[in-house]
């Protein structure tokens, strides 16, 4: 049984490991599209709007950063709970520091906006 939980959760955290990279790169793609697209079709309205069309594209990826961060984060987590050790729990505090604090102004920049 050990052994079938062990499978489980690798395979749960390889799957959330993949879905955090998908998120991120989807937001950079989206966010060079948008950007390529904006440029290329620039008219006098949007020259004058440039600096919120420049928000914009950030907020598109800090959306996206933000809800990759959650599923790195849940990966660290289910990784640290299945083998809990100290060296671990203090890789995760730290972890969890750093992501949070990101977590925090990403999100303020977004509210901002």
């Amino acid at each position: 049984m050990n052994e079938i939980l062990k499978i489980f959760v690798e395979w749960v955290t390889i799957t959330f490991d993949f879905v955090g990279v998908i998120l991120v790169t989807w937001g950079g793609v989206l966010v060079i599209w948008s950007f390529t697209k904006g440029e290329l079709s620039k008219s006098d309205q949007n020259m004058k709007r440039g600096h919120e069309f420049h928000q914009g594209y950030r907020c598109i990826f800090a959306n996206k950063l933000l809800l990759a961060l959650e599923f790195f984060l849940a990966v660290d987590i289910i990784r640290t709970v299945v083998s809990p050790t100290w060296d671990s729990l203090g890789k995760l505090a730290a972890l969890v520091a750093i992501r949070t604090v990101l977590a925090y102004f990403l999100n303020k920049e977004v509210r901002e906006r």
